[in-house]
């Protein structure tokens, strides 16, 4: 009787061994679920646990796009801006194309009164995307800024 409760108790822990190490093999799931969660959080306006969980995402992949951008969003709703603004830096230096990003740190220099950087980032926006109101209200704005 002893012996099939040792075996039943390895059986167990072999078990969750097994359990643990495909998770731990599965990071892209992994990252996706903090990265839904996150963004679950945000819905509900709960973004100080939002950015908890795409700061979970970062750490299973410090070059995941979409959570630094999540982040960022996350620090805006929170009015972090040094955070937002760090958070934009990396989604931008990991995709220089991501147009949403370039268009929230133009908003951020634009709010610093940086009118010269927040004209550069419409700028990038205008030439990759020739209809994006939003860059033309930032282009505007950044002209107009210094007068």
């Amino acid at each position: 009787m002893k012996a099939s409760n040792k075996y039943a108790a390895v059986s167990v822990v072999i078990a969750l061994a097994l359990l643990i190490s495909s998770c731990a093999r599965d990071p892209e799931k992994a990252k996706t679920k903090y990265l839904a969660l996150g963004q679950d959080y945000m819905k509900k306006g709960r973004y100080g646990d939002a950015a908890i969980e795409f700061r979970n995402a970062l750490r299973l992949d410090p070059r995941f796009v979409a959570a630094y951008y999540q982040l960022a969003q996350a620090a805006l709703a929170q009015h972090d801006w040094s955070e937002s603004f760090a958070a934009l830096e990396k989604t931008i230096d990991l995709d220089p194309g991501r147009l949403d990003a370039r268009l929230d740190r133009g908003r951020l220099y634009l709010a610093s009164r940086e009118f010269d950087r927040a004209e550069d980032e419409a700028n990038f926006i205008v030439t990759q995307e020739s209809k994006n109101v939003g860059a033309y209200q930032l282009l505007g704005a950044a002209l107009l800024g210094p007068v």
